[in-house]
């Protein structure tokens, strides 16, 4: 699969290509990504995303799942669109949901949850939820927890929604939340292997995010979930975990 991001911190130079682990330093922001099953998130007509201003790098990372020897070629590409004027009336931006606190037992279920607060002073508009595990990943909850006490769910008829590692979808969730109220991530896994699996980049450890995109622009940003952390993902608009 491969992601998108707005990178304000690094030094490359434009057009460099590197190795990497999925590791980022300079931890940038999230933009778009596909994976295997992935369909196309059209934004509302009243909605842009966030590109950060002109000296900022759009950073294209891909993930292979190769098991040969020597590198083999690619071609892989995307085109990006921007505008500066007549923009669109509201700023949307990616934020990762969930937790990195995963610690599944050899041949049992298990779940991995995590509570996300925003600290934003008003109304966080929810369009798109992404749920992203790994190998052991066999659905996902996303739950509005309101001022009073109710939940509401975010999956159609309050059940979780199904997890495929080769069929990626992402979900409409157009749902608003207002100042005080928080959203809890829960990951539910098969782990079928002989050993205990825990969080990581590779796809024989697991993951727990939920990619939402939502407006204003970083009202709903949480922290980095392995650690470092930006201007924006740092600032007291983030959402606490």
């Amino acid at each position: 699969h491969w992601l998108v991001y707005l990178d304000e911190n690094d030094n490359q130079a434009n057009g460099n290509a590197v190795h990497c682990l999925g590791s980022h330093p300079s931890s940038p922001t999230l933009i778009a990504g596909w994976a295997p099953g992935a369909d196309n998130n059209a934004l509302p007509p009243d909605v842009g995303m966030d590109l950060g201003s002109a000296n900022h790098k759009i950073l294209m990372e891909v993930h292979y799942f190769y098991t040969g020897g020597a590198p083999v070629p690619s071609t892989t590409g995307i085109k990006v669109c921007t505008v500066e004027k007549n923009l669109r009336p509201n700023t949307a931006t990616v934020s990762c949901l969930g937790t990195d606190n995963i610690a599944l037992s050899p041949h049992a279920p298990g779940t991995a949850s995590g509570r996300c607060t925003p600290q934003y002073n008003g109304d966080i508009h929810i369009l798109r939820s992404w749920p992203h595990m790994h190998q052991m990943g066999v659905g996902m909850d996303s739950v509005i927890n309101h001022l009073g006490g109710t939940q509401e769910p975010m999956m159609a008829g309050g059940t979780s929604w199904p997890f495929n590692f080769n069929t990626q979808v992402s979900h409409s969730t157009p749902f608003v939340i207002h100042p005080g109220e928080s959203i809890t991530t829960t990951c539910h896994y098969n782990n079928t292997s002989d050993r205990t699996i825990t969080v990581g980049y590779d796809t024989t450890s697991e993951m727990c995010f939920n990619f939402v995109t939502a407006y204003p622009a970083k009202a709903l940003l949480s922290k980095n979930l392995f650690g470092g952390s930006t201007s924006l993902t740092a600032a007291s608009t983030a959402c606490l975990q």
